[in-house]
């Protein structure tokens, strides 16, 4: 049993779980996403809530979502949390943006890799692009988790950036407005696998 996967408890699985940072992401990389549709995937058996043998509603293991954004930009996200990925960490993320001037690729392994490559047009295949010192901001390198750690322990991200407005008296992002938008996207979602159908979400922007 895990509550990530109680739909009573978390409300979606691993589209909620997961994939709420990377809808969070789209939406700051391309603007507003007007349009979903999901499907999920059900693949791991499970036990009980407790030994009494309370069914529950499971949430997805896996989701694969289509994105249209207002610009007309579409995009897809393939979330899960079954496959295998040998590193420490057990996961990876990758990251693709292509358009008609250029192709970005991003590779966090969550142990040592942090790689941005890519290409602009007519310049030929990919190739790696060093991350400017001032981006680093003086997070440590060597891990991936050691740049989390600084990024999100030392520098004003996450909670710390959220008491630092608050002490400040400052508007922060992402705001109670972003987080309710992408809440909504993943009801969105859910709607969507469970009714087979494309979403329109442009009534509750």
């Amino acid at each position: 049993y895990n509550s990530r996967f109680d739909v009573g408890r978390s409300g979606a699985g691993a589209v909620a779980d997961i994939g709420s940072h990377f809808m969070y992401l789209a939406r700051w990389y391309f603007g507003e996403i007007v349009g979903i549709y999901a499907q999920f995937g059900y693949m791991l058996p499970r036990p009980p809530l407790d030994d009494k043998g309370q069914p529950y509603e499971l949430g997805e293991e896996t989701a694969m979502v289509l994105l249209t954004f207002e610009n007309g930009a579409q995009g897809s996200l393939t979330v899960s949390t079954l496959c295998y990925e040998g590193t420490p960490f057990g996961q990876t993320h990758h990251f693709e943006f292509h358009g008609s001037e250029g192709t970005l690729y991003n590779l966090i392994d969550w142990d040592r890799v942090q790689r941005v490559s890519g290409t602009r047009q007519g310049e030929g295949p990919a190739r790696e692009m060093p991350v400017p010192d001032r981006i680093w901001g003086g997070a440590r390198r060597d891990t991936v988790h050691n740049t989390y750690r600084d990024v999100f322990r030392t520098q004003d991200f996450m909670a710390r950036g959220f008491v630092t407005a608050i002490a400040e008296d400052r508007a922060v992002e992402p705001s109670f407005h972003d987080g309710a938008r992408i809440q909504y996207l993943i009801e969105a979602a859910v709607r969507s696998n469970r009714e087979r159908c494309w979403v329109d979400v442009r009534s509750a922007q």
